[in-house]
């Protein structure tokens, strides 16, 4: 027992003065005198290691300590009691570092949680996970600095933001959009985020939207979008062919009701469009356009459909040439 609380005691003194020459020699000759000596080293520095911020034991007041125990014990610091408070200070050493390794620990591993606002500009966030977030104008999405757990967690606040998702079939990637919930893999899709509606818009691979706690869940492949209003809770299908065109600047109409049309020009223009043509409404639009502005898109609809435009700084009314 007195053999091993002395070794111990130079081990914890090389440790806490490494460049100590003789203490090094003497730790190395007390290591080889048997494998016992050695696991026990071993054990010692695992435990040393395991706190490499704590730094040196300098601070600690183990006088003190010995002090305040003699005097609670009413007897001299000799003989036996002097092995008993050496092995106590010992002890107390590997506490605070057990105690610093844990603090270390928790400061490394615990997860911190970060907020992206954009205001008027389209932004990025990459994920710790690789996940590629692309956020549109006036969007807020909460996320952690690192991924802890079964599930990969994540919250879209308000806006709008297409998530190219880093395939990780053991770890689930999970947005949490009010009550409402988008669980993937691995792929890509559009999510909008409104005060009335949440828009899912897939663009690769398969994604399941649980709109609450009671409902069903449903299952979304490439190319489907569903809009799900948060008032009636109720989902319809979508059209998402354009659900990107905010990141992409393209949009593309393929044979495409007028009335529809005008509802995905709305989105992107952010303009209201008001059609007094029901004779119009129902035919089809085929175009595409590629960052081109509202001006030039009016031309082509003004052309296709003999329609009269009128246009005011909030407002765009399509009528009925008479």
């Amino acid at each position: 027992m007195q053999e091993n609380l002395a070794f111990q005691n130079i081990i914890l003194c090389h440790f806490n003065e490494p460049e100590n020459e003789d203490l090094a020699l003497k730790v190395n000759e007390l290591r080889n005198l048997s494998a016992e000596n050695e696991a026990y080293f071993q054990e010692l520095k695992r435990i040393w290691d395991a706190a490499p911020e704590t730094g040196k034991l300098s601070g600690v007041d183990y006088q003190a300590s010995v002090k305040n125990f003699k005097l609670k014990l009413g007897k001299p610091a000799g003989g036996k009691s002097k092995n008993a408070l050496l092995w106590i200070r010992n002890i107390a050493a590997i506490l605070v570092l057990l105690c610093a390794g844990l603090w270390v620990y928790n400061e490394k591993f615990s997860v911190k949680y970060l907020v992206k606002n954009t205001d008027q500009k389209i932004d990025s966030v990459f994920l710790a996970d690789g996940t590629k977030i692309m956020l549109a104008e006036n969007t807020s999405v909460r996320y952690p600095d690192h991924f802890k757990g079964s599930t990969r967690e994540i919250s879209l606040l308000k806006g709008q933001a297409f998530f190219k998702v880093h395939r990780d079939p053991a770890h689930p990637f999970q947005i949490g959009i009010g009550q409402s919930k988008v669980r993937v893999l691995g792929t890509s899709f559009n999510i909008k985020y409104s005060a009335t509606n949440i828009d899912v818009s897939v663009a690769t691979g398969k994604v399941s939207f649980l709109p609450n706690r009671i409902s069903e869940p449903s299952i979304l492949s490439a190319g489907h979008a569903i809009s799900y209003n948060l008032k009636e809770n109720r989902i319809q299908a979508l059209d998402g062919t354009n659900a990107n065109s905010w990141m992409t600047k393209e949009l593309r109409f393929v044979d495409m009701p007028l009335n529809e049309v005008c509802k995905q020009l709305e989105d992107y223009y952010h303009i209201k469009f008001v059609l007094f043509d029901k004779y119009n409404a129902a035919k089809k639009f085929n175009a595409n356009f590629n960052n081109s502005n509202l001006d030039e898109v009016l031309a082509v609809l003004k052309v296709t459909y003999k329609i009269k435009i009128d246009r005011s700084d909030a407002l765009i009314v399509l009528k009925i040439v008479k």
